[in-house]
Formats: C-alpha cells, structure tokens, sequence
C-alpha cells in the first residue's frame, strides 16, 4: 500500500488566504480563526471548548512561538474544512489531511510533520485476507469512512482498475 504524507493544513499559508490580509487580522488584534473537525488524537475540542489534540497542540505552540496568542477555534465538519478556508471562514486548517492532488489544487500544504499509512480493521485472524484496497473490491467488503476522507477515492479507484 502506498505510504501518504499527512500533515497539518495550518502553518502553511494556504493559497485562498494571502499572507497580507492574514498579517492584516493579526495586526488589526483580531484572532487568527483556526479550522478543525472532531478527528481524534489529531484535532478536538476538550471538555472546557479548547482546541486540542496532537495537530491542534502543535500549531497552536507554532502561533504561540511566533507572537500569536489571540486564536479563535472554529468547529466543522470535516468534509467543510477546505471548502471552510476557501470561503474564508478560518485563517487556517488542521488536523491530520492527507496530500493529494486534487487538494493541492485548492490549497497548499506545510511541510509533512509525519508518514502514515492508510489501515484496515477487520475480524480477528483477517478470515477475507484484505490488506490494501484491491482486496476491498475483490471480496466485496463493505468500507466504511467519513466525508471527504481520501479512502474514499483511492477504493473508487482500485475498484475502476478491477474493472
């Protein structure tokens, strides 16, 4: 299976959000909007409303270290994260996002903070033997995934390449 680069969609300046008119918010003392879904360990809310998480933390002790203290949270859905950012309703997006062309094309990434792989849970002793996503169509296994989730894509395209 194909290793893909996820990374954090924040720190990197995001093409529908000039580097002016963010600095702009930031010196006019309004709060850089930080974009995120409910996507454990990498980006949540915690009890009391904050941001957190692993991607969330992160960033968040970036802005911190670059003078940035004043950040507001704005909670979607993940499938609204880059339509979100596009439309301007946050400065910045996080959470684990995969690198794909077709985001590339709407948005630019950070550097890649990690290497993950895409991964299957399935029955004790895997009795359908799937390991990748040409096994999914061969034993016609139900996949189950979220909204704009990039598993989507890659098994609508082990599935056109079985054809």
């Amino acid at each position: 299976m194909r290793q893909i680069v996820i990374i954090i969609a924040s720190l990197l300046l995001i093409s529908s959000v000039s580097a002016e008119t963010l600095n702009a918010r930031i010196e006019a003392g309004k709060p850089v909007r930080l974009g995120f879904a409910n996507e454990k360990p990498w980006a949540y809310l915690d009890s009391d409303g904050k941001p957190t998480g692993l991607i969330n933390d992160y960033t968040i002790d970036i802005l911190n270290r670059m003078g940035i203290n004043h950040i507001e949270p704005v909670f979607t859905e993940w499938g609204g994260l880059i339509p979100g950012l596009r439309a301007k309703r946050f400065d910045i997006i996080t959470g684990g996002m995969y690198i794909l062309g077709s985001r590339c094309q709407k948005v630019a990434f950070s550097e890649p903070i990690g290497r993950f792989r895409d991964a299957f849970i399935v029955p004790k002793g895997n009795p359908k033997d799937i390991h990748d996503y040409p096994d999914v169509v061969r034993e016609s296994a139900r996949l189950v995934t979220g909204v704009g989730y990039n598993m989507t894509t890659s098994a609508r395209d082990a599935d056109s390449a079985s054809l």
